[in-house]
């Protein structure tokens, strides 16, 4: 490859075209735009035709140059790209794998250089493996509960790095997953609270008193709660707060009874301003 000049083809992509096939691979799993390569290798956004060419195969030869700018926008080494060697495919971890898998990414993350690219992907794909416990290894709701959040922790650390200027498939592909993990969070949370509440003594005071923060923490995500509609929401909010305001009448608890009388008016008013949205 040293001293050969880049050789300009007429012809389209081809089962022979490896170079521009292995390029085209490794950008779409670093998640880049054409446009995104083109301005990391320091071709500028008038490079995108030039990237262009290449993964179609009107250009199959580079000068060392600009074979070392592309490996290196790609976080490779430029015998990666010599040897055309290709981005290895992603199997499903088997379950008895998991925890292993999700130690080595914690390794991983240590040989990485924070708020790198690469650092961001294994936040990424971290994520998917504590989902992947969450759904499938963990027995009861705590542990499934602090796999999600710790899921939830790593594509929040992604979208540090993840832009939708710089990186717009990893930000499109991070940002979906954080939806899917927020309502599975919410709904993790929804179903602890009503664990907890389960365990109180029936008709007790406590109760009734968490009841109504149950009640309190459904209006408060009426707009936010994934999953639910905000008049869904407030609805739960209502059945709370009546199950609360039936026992602190029949346990005469008067200044508890006069706060969940005036939240479950407020709540009843804010379901018929959603009524007339």
């Amino acid at each position: 490859m040293r001293g050969r000049k880049e050789e300009a083809l007429t012809s389209r992509s081809s089962p022979e075209n490896e170079l521009g096939t292995v390029i085209r691979a490794w950008r779409h799993v670093r998640g880049l735009s054409v446009t995104d390569l083109a301005v990391a290798a320091g071709f500028g956004k008038n490079g995108r035709g030039y990237i262009s060419r290449i993964e179609h195969g009107q250009i199959r030869h580079l000068g060392e140059e600009r074979l070392l700018r592309l490996a290196n926008a790609l976080h490779l080494q430029r015998t990666d790209l010599l040897l055309h060697r290709m981005p290895e495919m992603h199997e499903k971890v088997p379950m008895d794998d998991l925890d292993a898998a999700i130690l080595g990414g914690k390794i991983l993350l240590k040989t990485c250089t924070e708020q790198s690219f690469d650092w961001a992907r294994l936040q990424l794909l971290l994520a998917r493996l504590y989902c992947e416990r969450a759904d499938t290894l963990c027995s009861t709701t705590a542990a499934k509960h602090t796999a999600l959040i710790e899921a939830h922790q790593c594509i929040e650390r992604a979208l540090q790095v993840f832009t939708a200027h710089t990186a717009r498939k990893s930000f499109e592909e991070a940002t979906q997953l954080g939806r899917e993990i927020d309502k599975l969070l919410y709904a993790s949370i929804i179903e602890s609270c009503l664990s907890f509440i389960q365990r109180c003594p029936p008709q007790s005071l406590d109760c009734a008193r968490f009841h109504m923060l149950h009640a309190q923490w459904y209006r408060k995500r009426a707009t936010s709660l994934p999953g639910f509609t905000p008049q869904a929401a407030l609805i739960e909010a209502q059945q709370c707060l009546e199950t609360a305001i039936a026992i602190f009448t029949q346990k005469q608890a008067q200044n508890h009874l006069q706060k969940a009388r005036q939240l479950h008016q407020e709540i009843m008013l804010a379901i018929q301003q959603v009524d007339l949205q």
